[in-house]
């Protein structure tokens, strides 16, 4: 059995989509030959822990929550844009305070002393587990690349990182010296990493064209296991915070983001035409509060305010039973076509809300985001940018038309076999890096299909 070791901050049972991402990805691996090693930080919340405890070393506490990161990348984003004497005292302590995350250079206060003790207590880690195969880091924080840099050197075998963003190579409002900066502290972490992990073909390209390594999609997808269990959903309580609703309803549940903003003022104006007069949207919001008070302005200015709830978080199997119960579920992104990488921008949530017994998915982004054509092949929904074309997929909700998902596809984006995908993966990496000539009995090795 191959031995991976898996560097993420976030991990099961904390309830966020970077948990999600390989919290339920994981318990899979073994199946395909992989015996997974987690280091992680200790976290509350109401995720299912796929693997033994026992195969996890969790190391300080989570304390980058949603919120808290959103407030402190909105205060990053601010300091590097000031001029003078602050940008210079910045931009001397660059290698100390460094980080990929975000829009901007960003202090590691809050994880550099998860590196610290992941360190100072590997030595009881490596006594259980012995030599790994490949070293895997997830990145957002930065710090779990230079802690899979760290074993890296430690024990010479490949190293992975998976980029659930762009990072430096997203160009966004940044200064250009922040940009060119980022850039080169990005490229320096990660020069020997054996391969990388992304979440979008868009993605793959943009990273693949500026580093050279061989990278792989795996979709942010469903877990099958989860979605057996969503069966009982329908026993479970409602959320006593929950409207007495008499009419149909559309559900969103996640964060907010500025650029986001956008797309949920369009979907409100939507409402506003007498052919939604009937719906009404449930709006589980995770913050930050400014951006809620924005949110709340626009419904009471288009007088939204019986129709629209905005609620508080909740566990996720409550959050399950409303999107179950809901319309139409929506995806909320980036409609600007600005920026060429947000057009492989799925948000963690998208490829959860799959499973057929769950209602269709409106996904309000950009004409050309990769969410289109999944939809499409799925028929599970609708991408729409403009407010006609989102009254229209309203229209059209109660029609046939999303009636006969292609079960076939929405197998492909299944958690099972996007862990198989990574897992093939896996062992291409490391055949790669058994043979310096990168070949096999005279055969040159391709990397696996996706």
């Amino acid at each position: 059995m191959k031995k991976l070791v898996l560097i993420s901050y976030s991990f099961p049972p904390l309830n966020s989509s970077s948990a999600f991402r390989f919290g339920q990805l994981v318990k899979y691996f073994y199946s395909y030959g992989w015996e997974t090693y987690v280091i992680t930080t200790n976290s509350i919340g109401d995720l299912e822990v796929g693997i033994p405890e026992s195969n996890i070393y969790r190391y300080g506490a989570h304390i980058s929550g949603i919120v808290k990161s959103q407030e402190s990348r909105a205060k990053s984003t601010s300091v590097a844009k000031k001029k003078g004497q602050e940008l210079i005292q910045r931009v001397k302590k660059t290698y100390k305070l460094a980080s990929i995350d975000g829009n901007t250079i960003i202090s590691r206060n809050n994880c550099s002393e998860w590196k610290k003790e992941v360190v100072s207590g590997f030595s009881k880690l490596e006594e259980q587990m012995g030599k790994p195969d490949i070293i895997l880091s997830t990145c957002a924080p930065a710090t779990s690349v230079d802690i899979g840099n760290y074993l890296r050197k430690r024990f010479k075998v490949p190293f992975l990182i998976d980029f659930r963003d762009l990072h430096a190579l997203a160009r966004g409002e940044r200064p250009n010296f922040v940009y060119l900066l980022d850039k080169f502290i990005e490229r320096h972490k990660v020069k020997k990493a054996s391969g990388f992990i992304t979440v979008s073909k868009t993605l793959k390209r943009i990273l693949s064209e500026a580093y050279g390594k061989p990278t792989i999609t795996i979709f942010n997808g469903w877990d099958s296991e989860a979605s057996e269990g969503s069966e009982q959903i329908v026993h479970y309580q409602k959320a006593s915070d929950f409207p007495d609703l008499r009419n149909p309803y559309f559900h969103y549940a996640g964060v907010l983001y500025e650029h986001r903003i956008e797309a949920i003022h369009r979907f409100l104006k939507a409402l506003c035409n007498y052919e939604a007069e009937k719906y009404c949207f449930v709006f589980r919001s995770l913050g930050p509060e400014k951006l809620n008070s924005i949110v709340i302005s626009m419904v009471k200015t288009l007088r939204l305010d019986k129709r629209v709830f905005i609620l508080k978080p909740a566990k996720y199997r409550t959050v399950l039973r409303e999107q179950k119960e809901a319309i139409s579920n929506i995806v909320f992104e980036d409609i600007s076509e600005n920026q060429e990488y947000t057009k492989g921008s799925l948000t963690g949530k998208f490829l959860q809300l799959l499973p057929g017994e769950l209602p269709p998915i409106l996904f309000i982004a950009r004409s050309d985001s990769e969410a289109k054509s999944i939809l499409k092949k799925t028929n599970k929904g609708s991408l729409c940018t403009t407010e006609e074309e989102i009254v229209r997929f309203i229209q059209q909700i109660r029609s046939t038309k999303y009636l006969n998902p292609n079960y076939s596809e929405i197998n492909y984006y299944s958690k099972k076999n996007q862990a198989k995908l990574l897992c093939s993966f896996f062992d291409y990496i490391l055949s790669v890096f058994s043979h310096a000539n990168v070949t096999t009995n005279g055969q040159k090795l391709t990397t696996p299909s996706e």
